[in-house]
């Protein structure tokens, strides 16, 4: 969440006293990996985790299709940077049902993860 949290300071600007900007951006949609997941929990026990820390595109829980049954991993979409990255402060390490999430910004986010690096443009 620190590389996270360093990206929203330089995309957004000056932060309040948490460290998280309340500035809203509806067009930084956040993909964000959820693994780890009971595989007891569906789409909306973990969408109403993410819910408390904003707005909830969507939320999937990817399932083996011959059986039907969880995986145990996910991904959540979040329209607001801000909340994004204090949902996976929040979440990550968190215990839902037996296992402890871990929760981290996807791979394909549409937010690139080499803007606000030195030399990458």
């Amino acid at each position: 969440a620190g590389e996270l949290a360093r990206f929203a300071s330089r995309k957004l600007g000056k932060s309040s006293s948490s460290g998280f900007s309340t500035i809203k951006m509806p067009h930084e949609n956040m993909q964000i990996l959820i693994l780890n997941i009971d595989r007891s929990l569906n789409e909306t026990d973990i969408a109403d985790h993410f819910r408390k820390f904003g707005k909830v595109n969507s939320c999937s829980v990817v399932k083996d299709a011959a059986t039907g049954k969880s995986k145990g991993f996910g991904f959540a979409e979040m329209p607001h940077l801000d909340e994004a990255i204090k949902a996976i402060a929040g979440l990550n390490g968190m215990k839902i049902g037996s296992s402890a999430l871990r929760v981290k910004r996807a791979a394909n986010s549409t937010v690139s993860k080499h803007r606000g690096k030195p030399g990458a443009r």
